[in-house]
């Protein structure tokens, strides 16, 4: 049998993900830089029946916590004849004018970031995902939800940060930007999308 050199068992790429291939195994393993930061859930520790109130606002992906998720892609909404009803890029504006029976929304804590595929891949925003970005944002509403949303997302990132660090912020606004086509994504029945949300550039730089 013609020899075939294994692939190399450690690579580095440009945006600081590490993968690891075993020699033994052959199992793949990434480590994508940022990933750990994302908030770990916690048991509850006080079980109780459910109460009305309950049934709206128990989570982030309940109808009367809309904009604790990021900007949504697409909804479904009863129609007057009792069927289905897709509504896409709602506006922030117009969330709550409507109940969604299903929502099809980006993944906040992402595997594989817009940064991922841009700087080792050279992906770039496709021109339907930057108008629908920039329409949501010309909305007072849209900017307010972005923004609370960042926050959200980098809330354990400054949490966990280097001690003798400090956080330089970047632009007021954050950017919203698509990440890859197979970017996993967040939703009331586990949808994929190929959307996300990134936050103001925020590096930790060394204190005087």
């Amino acid at each position: 049998m013609p020899y075939s050199p294994s692939a190399e068992p450690l690579t580095r790429l440009a945006d600081g993900t590490v993968k690891q291939i075993s020699p033994f195994t052959g199992t793949e393993v990434w480590t994508v830089p940022g990933r750990a930061n994302r908030p770990i859930s916690h048991p509850v520790a006080e079980v109780r029946p459910l109460e009305e109130a309950d049934r709206t606002h128990s989570c982030a992906f309940c109808s009367a916590r809309y904009l604790e998720t990021p900007p949504e892609k697409a909804r479904l909404v009863r129609g007057a004849d009792g069927g289905f009803e897709r509504l896409d890029a709602v506006a922030a504006s117009a969330l709550f004018d409507t109940v969604a029976e299903f929502r099809r929304v980006p993944n906040l804590f992402e595997i594989l970031s817009f940064d991922y595929w841009h700087i080792n891949h050279g992906y770039e925003i496709p021109d339907a995902a930057r108008e629908r970005m920039e329409a949501y944002l010309a909305d007072p509403a849209g900017v307010e939800h972005v923004e609370r949303v960042a926050r959200t997302s980098w809330r354990p990132r400054a949490r966990t940060r280097t001690p003798g660090t400090r956080w330089t912020s970047g632009p007021a606004t954050p950017s919203w930007r698509p990440s890859s086509p197979g970017a996993m994504t967040s939703s009331s029945a586990g949808a994929t999308s190929p959307t996300t949300l990134t936050t103001p550039r925020a590096w930790p730089a060394r204190g005087r």
